[in-house]
């Protein structure tokens, strides 16, 4: 009985260790993605928010980004600082304030 007992706080103080040292994303995401699914690229190319698609998809800095098509997804690929929003996707204000919030 011991045993079994050590190995479950053995188990989950791995699964803690595990989970606390993956990294957080500096970008302001939501479970829906950077941008909160937005495609960064649109803005650029049709200057509106256009909701990406699930089969185009790419991790940057942590935080997954959306796209309309492959063509933008290889875009931000090639250079994401490009497309990424100013601030890391938060409130311009607020960091002007020396704050993060989301907009």
């Amino acid at each position: 009985m011991k045993l079994i007992v050590a190995s479950i706080l053995i188990l989950i103080l791995v699964i803690y260790f595990i989970t606390a040292r993956e990294k957080k994303s500096p970008i302001y995401s939501t479970s829906s993605g950077a941008l909160d699914g937005y495609d960064p690229v649109a803005y650029f190319k049709f200057n509106k928010a256009i909701m990406g698609k699930n089969r185009y998809t790419c991790k940057w800095e942590y935080a997954t980004w959306y796209f309309i098509n492959h063509e933008h997804q290889r875009l931000f690929m090639e250079n994401p600082e490009k497309y990424a929003p100013e601030f890391d996707g938060y409130c311009a204000y607020a960091m002007a304030k020396g704050k993060k919030c989301k907009i």
